[in-house]
């Protein structure tokens, strides 16, 4: 038995906002490293999610350096930002099998992570879908304030 088209639809919706929030994320590290974010694209090519959230966030913390509030907020919202990414990683990186026992589809992590079953009824990866948007919109707030104090 296939994921029905509700559990499609939001994994459309998970893998799109999470693709938006990365690429947002690295716009942001790249035009803190220089104005021409060419520059920062290609020195830092082909870096994870998880390591440009370190760069981003020791970046924007040392021009947010006066403002603690500011970098308070950054913290928060880094920490915000790799629960959502272990959350779509539960999802998309998982098997996703047929359960007997339950009658529906269920996602298991694999042997070398933390190995259980992972939620992926369509309500819960709409709000994981929606968690990745708030991330996102924080971000753009992070990304003004850093950018033009």
């Amino acid at each position: 038995m296939p994921p029905d088209d509700d559990q499609l639809r939001a994994i459309g919706r998970v893998t799109l906002l999470f693709n938006d929030l990365e690429h947002s994320m690295n716009l942001l590290v790249w035009r803190l490293i220089n104005p021409d974010i060419n520059i920062g694209r290609i020195v830092l090519e082909g870096e994870g999610f998880d390591r440009m959230l370190k760069r981003l966030t020791r970046l924007s913390q040392e021009v947010a350096r006066e403002d603690l509030e500011l970098r308070g907020t950054i913290r928060q919202w880094a920490n915000r930002a790799d629960n959502v990414r272990i959350r779509r990683n539960g999802v998309l990186h998982a098997r996703w099998i047929f359960s007997l026992a339950s009658g529906e589809m269920v996602a298991v992590r694999g042997l070398g992570k933390a190995p259980g079953e992972v939620d992926i009824s369509a309500a819960a990866l709409d709000r994981l879908a929606n968690d990745i948007h708030h991330v996102a919109v924080e971000l753009e707030s992070i990304g003004r304030r850093v950018l033009y104090p």
